[in-house]
C-alpha cells in the first residue's frame, strides 16, 4: 500500500474536497454515493457498501445542472467507519469535460 503522503505527490492534478451526492454506475448498476474529493484526473466516493473491486470500470455523473458523467476505473477499496471508500482514476477527459470539472473546483 501506498502512504497518503506519496500518492499526493504522484498526482497530476488538483485534488479538491467536496460533499455532494453522486450517481455511480459499477457492474452494470446505478449506486448512490458521496462525493468527497474531485480533480480533474478522478475522485473519492464513499458508498454503503462493497459496489465493486479494483480495475472495475465505473461511470460517474458529477453534479450540476448538465449530465455530465466520467468513464472511470476503481483503483483503491478501502472500508471505512461510514462504509467503503473508492478511489477513482477517469478515463482521458474530452476537452470540454475538462472544462467542466475545472469549473466544479474552480481553477480557471
Amino acid at each position: 500500500m501506498i502512504a497518503e503522503g506519496n500518492a499526493a505527490n504522484r498526482r497530476t492534478h488538483v485534488r479538491k474536497p467536496l460533499d455532494a451526492e453522486i450517481d455511480l454506475v459499477a457492474r452494470d448498476r446505478s449506486h448512490r454515493v458521496r462525493l468527497l474529493d474531485l480533480s480533474c484526473g478522478g475522485a473519492r466516493v464513499r458508498a454503503a457498501e462493497k459496489l465493486g473491486e479494483w480495475g472495475d470500470a465505473v461511470t460517474v455523473r458529477l453534479p450540476g445542472k448538465e449530465d455530465r458523467r466520467v468513464l472511470g476505473t476503481i483503483v483503491r477499496v478501502q472500508p471505512d467507519p461510514q462504509g467503503v471508500t473508492f478511489g477513482l482514476r477517469f478515463e482521458p477527459v474530452p476537452a470540454d469535460m475538462y472544462k467542466s470539472i475545472s469549473g466544479l473546483l474552480d481553477l480557471r
